[in-house]
């Protein structure tokens, strides 16, 4: 009896013990559940489900700038050369592009540039020339200036295009009324006085009118500076030339506070600055 009792036990422990091991859940070898979850991308969103980056203009793209024209001139280079852009912005967005290379005397790079320096060098400029002016439809095409890819044998042109075009959008040219505007000085201990006539179209400056006249209202002119000697009267027509040149400067370069200064009309340039800046004000 007792052999059987022992049996009976042997037996049931062995059943208890395989159906332990068949209910016995997969793990791994940490001994935590080998479970599988699925990988989920995750975007950065506001509580609208929305991303939640914001756009925000960048530097050479008219993204958030205000309608209207946009300026920039360069330094002059060693050889006296520079470049100037003017930027249409309308209905936000850069509808037109005017860009120029210019030589030291003024006029802009054609065909003729670098012809005297031999053939080779001569190709090699037209080419970039030929390149750097593209580049202007390429920003209406692109919108933003660090969009424009390099140009090949014009790196220098792309630089200098990116660096105005970055400085004109950090500055807007005030919008202009067409029409003539004049200004006149008080007159000085002499009773000397100047005189200002601008005519601006389409927001540019195209003519200006500048006189230095004295006491009797006559213009200066060679007689001007006679009565004072020989070297007074050098020095006040040296300067008086020089301020005569201050009417097609303006014209070129559309801002009077780049006019260098003048060797030895240095009074004739601050009063030249004053009238122009009250006609401007005057077409405004």
């Amino acid at each position: 009896m007792k052999k059987l009792l022992a049996i009976l036990l042997v037996c049931f422990l062995a059943v208890s013990l395989l159906v332990g091991c068949g209910t016995q859940e997969s793990t791994d070898g940490t001994g935590n559940e080998d479970t599988k979850a699925s990988d989920t991308g995750s975007t950065n969103t506001d509580s609208s489900g929305t991303d939640n980056g914001s756009n925000s203009a960048t530097n050479g793209s008219s993204s958030a700038i205000t309608d209207g024209v946009y300026t920039a001139q360069s330094e002059k280079d060693e050889r006296g050369n520079y470049a100037t852009v003017k930027i249409t912005v309308a209905g936000g967005k850069i509808t037109a592009v005017d860009w120029k290379e210019l030589t030291s005397d003024g006029k802009e790079k054609d065909e003729n540039y670098g012809k005297q320096s031999g053939e080779e060098n001569y190709k090699k400029a037209q080419d970039a020339l030929n390149a750097s002016k593209t580049l202007g439809e390429k920003l209406v095409e692109v919108q933003d200036v660090n969009k424009i890819d390099a140009l090949t044998g014009a790196s220098n042109s792309l630089k200098l295009f990116k660096e105005l075009v970055n400085e004109a959008f950090g500055k807007t040219t005030a919008q202009y009324k067409d029409g003539e505007y004049t200004a006149q000085s008080e007159k000085d201990e002499r009773g000397n006085y100047a005189s200002l006539k601008l005519t601006i179209k389409d927001n540019k400056i195209t003519a200006v009118e500048w006189k230095e006249l004295t006491s009797d209202g006559k213009e200066k002119d060679e007689s001007y500076g006679k009565q004072a000697g020989e070297e007074s009267y050098k020095k006040a027509q040296e300067a008086l030339k020089a301020s005569q040149t201050l009417d097609e400067k303006l014209v070129e370069l559309q801002d009077v506070e780049k006019i260098d200064t003048l060797t030895g009309a240095s009074n004739s340039l601050k009063l030249f600055k004053d009238l122009v800046k009250e006609a401007l004000e005057k077409a405004k």
